[in-house]
């Protein structure tokens, strides 16, 4: 009985540092730094104050949005439902975001104070009130979609003197004790699927990518608006990195399995081909994940991807030249599905589920693309990014944009009128549309060595690889280290042990000569960097080409139990009945005790700890 006195006093002992300990939230992170940065903000007024007709126009559709007057009412709810049936309200929380991004929009760029405070009223009712999200499996949806848009909301509010500082920071806390731990349980477990215990076999790919690139696109924003370069890594490995090992790049099977989780980037382009159909856009299409299902989907999946591509973008990490430009290629296929162009390239995919393995002839075997446009608000960031900033003409993606016109954000009676911020031409436009090629950023990539030795647990890649044991100073090409492993089975080691040595390095284009022009925000002006981890940050490098443009690089480096810690209400259940700790609990010989808090334990995916007491 005493080693329980013992657990419970240390559960205690550890919830009241989480909740008194001065986190320091300066890691790096670009603020705002969310879809949209100073530098974006900045342009939009330049460019009104200029007449640019295009801006100007869709300025004048968010101001004539009736989601973004001041006088705004929104409905919060205890606990968001979405799927089972009955009680559904999570179009509340869809209107709610709607509002609040599109109030804090018009202050960013006019400086309203009444749509300051609407912005922050409506963050706040909701952050008071909502303290769980449910329904059937259809929950992950509401905490992917609604998470991410609430937490981008805020990243545009975070400087507005009318926002205090500790409504702020409870705020935070809202998203890391509410959404965070919704988005990455189901990340982790996939609602049991992915490990689907009982089974012979796993069905990591159970769910289409919608689902995922939701969840994990909250988490990254999560990271981002709390200055946690934890979450933010883990956010952004579920993108970038294989956590199932079941990819081959290219992808020589047919037909193509949906063998591993669906929003890592070389599963969400399933596979990538050189055809005469594309005549720009680095000269490659690439099948989604969800091409053969439908429109609307595949639609939607492509905008939750190009939104994790623009945070990564506006932090230094350059996601849209991610694994050869591979997202360019399924932007320009799905913008050629949307036209109905004949003859596109095709590779049969396999959707196997929990209930059916990919041998199955029940199994889902998709023969072709789903032809027919659903034009979803995200082609300006598309035009914008990939030929207003790269100068890379994206033929089909034109096409798809004039289609579009200029679009709006959240709207309508249904849930696929709020899948989406929107604005994307208003945010996104350029002054020149092609931008010049003496005016293009050089594309910085990724290495950096370890200056010690891996692990499997750590790194992804090494896992692909079939790594066993140690691998002694080996360079790997990531833009991130630490919380980068992350599936169904508990790992309590996933960040870099303190005091590690790392060497960051900046790779230019084969044949580009260096500059010798490196400024990193650390201070020094070496092309590559040495570190000491003593702490979880980015470290971010700013080069000069000869022509005088720049580009940025970031290396997220994640330090093991260096996080934001998250604030607990402990409490332990005897006979049924239960009390906070610390309590005294008598007469306890061979019976359970729960000690349990109101928080995620990330190292242990769980709320609650079993102790049994000897007799």
């Amino acid at each position: 009985m005493r080693n329980l006195f013992i657990f419970l006093a240390m559960l205690l002992a550890t919830t009241l540092s989480a909740q008194t300990s001065d986190y320091d939230s300066d890691r790096g992170f670009i603020h705002p730094g969310g879809l949209h940065t100073q530098a974006d903000f900045d342009r939009v007024r330049q460019q009104l104050a200029d007449g640019n007709a295009t801006v100007t126009a869709a300025y004048q559709k968010l101001t004539s949005s009736a989601y973004a007057q001041s006088s705004v009412t929104t409905y919060p709810v205890e606990t968001i439902v979405r799927g089972g049936g009955s009680g559904e309200n999570y179009m509340n929380a869809a209107r709610g975001a709607a509002m609040a991004y599109q109030n804090a929009l018009r202050w960013k760029i006019a400086g309203t104070k009444a749509n300051a405070d609407a912005a922050v009223r409506v963050l706040m009712a909701w952050a008071d009130v909502t303290t769980a999200i449910g329904g059937d499996s259809n929950y992950a949806l509401a905490a992917g979609l609604y998470g991410y848009q609430f937490a981008q909301a805020a990243e545009l509010m975070r400087d507005y003197e009318g926002w205090s500082a500790d409504d702020f920071e409870r705020f935070q806390q809202w998203m890391l004790t509410v959404w965070y731990p919704t988005c990455i349980g189901f990340l982790r477990a996939r609602n049991g699927t992915w490990e689907n215990s009982g089974k012979w076999w796993q069905a990591p790919g159970h769910y289409w990518s919608n689902w995922g690139l939701c969840n994990a696109l909250c988490v990254v924003c999560i990271g981002v608006l709390c200055d946690d370069v934890f979450i933010y890594n883990q956010g952004m490995s579920y993108i970038k990195y294989d956590q199932c090992a079941t990819f081959t790049n290219p992808r020589s099977e047919v037909p193509i399995k949906n063998d591993g989780l669906t929003e890592f980037m070389g599963n969400f382009v399933v596979t990538t081909y050189e055809s005469e159909l594309e005549t720009d856009a680095y000269g490659r299409l690439g099948q989604l994940n969800e091409s053969g299902r439908d429109a609307g989907h595949s639609s939607m999946s492509l905008g939750l991807m190009l939104d994790v591509a623009k945070i990564a973008w506006n932090q230094g990490d350059d996601l849209f030249a991610y694994m050869e430009h591979r997202l360019a290629a399924g932007v320009e296929y799905l913008a050629a599905q949307s036209l109905s162009v004949e003859n596109l390239p095709w590779v049969n995919y396999i959707y196997g589920s929990s209930g059916y393995y990919y041998t199955d002839s029940r199994a889902w075997t998709m023969t072709a693309p789903a032809m027919g446009a659903q034009m979803r608000p995200y082609w300006g960031t598309v035009i914008g990014i990939y030929e207003g900033v790269k100068g890379v003409r994206m033929p089909f993606a034109e096409q798809a944009y004039a289609n579009m016109g200029i679009d709006g954000g959240g709207e309508g009676s249904t849930s696929g009128g709020y899948d989406h911020l929107g604005f994307s031409v208003l945010m996104n436009t350029r002054d020149v549309q092609l931008c010049p090629a003496d005016k293009v950023p050089t594309e910085l990539t990724p290495l950096m060595t370890y200056g010690g030795t891996f692990t499997v647990s750590l790194i992804p890649s090494l896992a692909q690889e079939r790594v066993r044991g140690l691998v002694a100073d080996k360079d790997i090409a990531h833009s991130e280290l630490g919380g980068l492993v992350n599936t169904f089975t508990v790992n309590n080691k996933t960040g870099v042990p303190t005091g590690t040595a790392i060497t960051l390095k900046p790779q230019l284009p084969d044949g580009e000569d260096d500059t010798g022009l490196w400024q990193w925000n650390t201070g020094a002006t070496t092309r590559e960097l040495a570190i000491v981890a003593d702490e979880s940050r980015l470290y971010r490098v700013t080069y000069t080409n000869r022509n005088g443009v720049e580009s940025q690089l970031m290396f997220s480096i994640c330090v093991q139990g260096d996080c934001r810690p998250c604030a607990l209400t402990p409490a332990s259940t005897c006979n049924d009945v239960t009390s906070a700790v610390p309590t005294a609990v008598h007469d306890l010989s061979g019976r359970t005790v729960a000690a349990s808090d109101n928080g995620f334990h990330i190292s242990q995916g769980r709320k609650m700890i079993m102790k049994k007491c000897p007799k």
